[in-house]
């Protein structure tokens, strides 16, 4: 099983995260807007079809960069293993890469 992106749902009242972690069987699995470059926020998640499980991770204080986001990668980048989906930005500064996130399970 691959990941294959990671959706923000965004915050609650105390400023606590919630992320969408999905997951597929198919490493080929592609979006359309996922070859926008920079993504900048225009990618989406994949069609229902193409997912088998979605983690979800709540009342998290952990902020993470998003690629869809990005103002200088493509979600297609993370495909292709250019990049990570996510990263932390621990220090306030550039941001820590978390490597495990397009690892197969």
């Amino acid at each position: 099983m691959y990941l294959l992106y990671i959706n923000e749902l965004g915050q609650d009242y105390k400023g606590q995260r919630q992320y969408e972690f999905i997951f597929g069987n198919d490493p080929d699995t592609l979006v359309e807007e996922w070859f926008i470059i920079p993504s900048a926020g225009r990618a989406i998640p994949p069609e229902v079809e193409s997912i088998d499980l979605v983690g979800l991770l709540k009342n998290s204080d952990l902020k993470l960069e998003l690629v869809q986001n990005s103002d200088y990668f493509g979600v297609i980048d993370a495909v292709d293993g250019i990049m990570n989906h996510s990263s932390t930005n621990t220090l306030g500064s550039s941001p820590k890469i978390n490597s495990y996130c397009l690892c197969p399970l």
